[in-house]
């Protein structure tokens, strides 16, 4: 993603959990909420865009 607020944009339109809670804020506390999820993720910019890296677990398996 481009920046943090693009990441926002695309959570509170396309992701039920986030989209509701915005949904169930106040004005003040919806730009509060939108201010720190924005500044959270902008930690994972590199100046080119936003790439939050996250752990995974590959799991191999062999058919018999």
């Amino acid at each position: 993603m481009p920046s943090g607020k693009a990441v926002w944009d695309l959570f509170v339109e396309g992701y039920g959990p986030t989209r509701t809670v915005a949904a169930g804020c106040d004005p003040e506390r919806r730009a509060a909420l939108e201010n720190d999820f924005i500044a959270y993720n902008e930690k994972f910019s590199n100046g080119v865009e936003v790439a939050m890296p996250r752990e995974f677990l590959i799991t191999i398996g062999l058919r018999r």
